[in-house]
């Protein structure tokens, strides 16, 4: 029996919307990131970590710069990488400091 889809994370739906907005199949997506198929699945549903190598990968696929980089690595984080950043006093987001600790950005 097939075990039921696992939903999706943030950061898949992001990819859905970007691979729609571009207006791609799974399979075109992959290939323009490099990498397989299965693996654009595995990404989505939080299977498989997100490696800063697969992240670098999507950047440089789809050109991402400014807000659309930001609002890529924003939905990488974790209800976790928030609450680290909520500690740490700043004119900018929770989610902007998380982005910045945990990416460099």
């Amino acid at each position: 029996m097939a075990r039921p889809p696992k939903e999706r994370t943030k950061f898949g739906l992001w990819l859905e919307n970007k691979r729609l907005a571009e207006n791609e199949s799974v399979d075109d997506q992959a290939n323009r990131i490099g990498i397989h198929i299965t693996s654009i699945s595995q990404y989505s549903r939080g299977a498989r970590p997100l490696s800063n190598n697969f992240l670098r990968k999507v950047v440089k696929a789809y050109d991402l710069k400014g807000e659309e980089k930001k609002d890529m690595y924003k939905s990488t984080l974790t209800a976790e990488d928030i609450e680290n950043a909520k500690k740490i006093q700043s004119d900018m987001s929770a989610e902007d400091v998380a982005v910045q600790m945990k990416y460099g950005l």
